[in-house]
């Protein structure tokens, strides 16, 4: 397995679009969260001001809570390592280099399985980058931190890894079904932006059965501690559940394309 990831850092490590994408990931990321640690919101109008509601006075970046509030900022710059994935694999069509793979005495499985550890490595990679951003901005923001106060709710890690994993095997198979990079994208925001959203507006019920919708669902939103209201700090099993069946399905999918179609 480590030959097949090597493998394909060595296709990558000379891409400039790789190191764009995975860099502006980095970046804008870390600048968006050490921006809202300094974030102040009005809650009145210019007419009639209000109380200004400071972020940082609200104990949004101090531990225990900021692990949950940073993993769930951090889902928004997701889409980004999902452009990533489909021009990745894309990639390996248009330049016919998943052929030569093949040719050069790969299996469909190993290709599969090089495609599927590539998956792995960018999710954990992002939550080591999430990991690290939280510890850096909670710790000076924390009065007093033990071991307790400082690994209560850190599961939310593992949450966030595996929202970000099954939100990229989600990609991933559906870029092995269109193959152009510009018709994958298009589908993709078509279904996460529309269809989706509507099916989840029109149908509430269904709404947690949906796939991106149940990979969010692991990582509350936890900003509603602004306006009073409690914040969920737990999940239920059952979301836990769904999410995971997503990916086995994603992934299982993802594999019998790759068996069985023509390259």
């Amino acid at each position: 397995m480590l030959q097949l990831l090597k493998t394909e850092w060595l296709k990558l490590k000379g891409y400039k679009t790789f190191w764009i994408i995975v860099a502006a990931y980095a970046v804008l990321m870390a600048i968006t969260l050490f921006s809202l640690e300094s974030f102040k919101l009005n809650t009145g109008s210019t007419a009639q001001p209000g109380m200004q509601v400071d972020f940082k006075s609200l104990g949004l970046f101090s531990f225990p809570d900021v692990w949950q509030n940073l993993t769930y900022v951090a889902g928004f710059f997701k889409f980004l390592l999902a452009i990533l994935i489909v021009v990745i694999i894309s990639n390996e069509y248009e330049f016919k280099t998943i052929r030569q793979n093949l040719i050069d005495g790969w299996s469909r499985k190993q290709f599969y399985t090089a495609k599927f550890l590539l998956i792995v490595a960018l999710a954990l990679g992002a939550t080591l980058l999430v990991m690290c951003l939280t510890v850096v901005l909670g710790v000076p923001n924390t009065y007093h931190i033990t071991p307790l106060v400082f690994f209560t709710r850190s599961q939310f890690l593992i949450w966030f890894f595996i929202e970000l994993f099954g939100f990229l095997s989600f990609v991933m198979l559906v870029t092995l079904l269109i193959r152009r990079a510009a018709f994958a994208i298009g589908i993709y925001l078509m279904y996460a932006v529309i269809i989706e959203p509507l099916l989840a507006l029109r149908f509430d019920n269904l709404a947690p059965f949906l796939p991106l919708e149940s990979f969010s669902n692991l990582i509350p939103l936890p900003f509603v501690k602004i306006i009073g209201q409690s914040v969920q700090t737990s999940i239920p099993f059952s979301s836990i559940v769904i999410a995971l069946g997503f990916i086995v399905v994603f992934q299982f999918l993802s594999y019998k394309l790759i068996q069985t179609r023509d390259f």
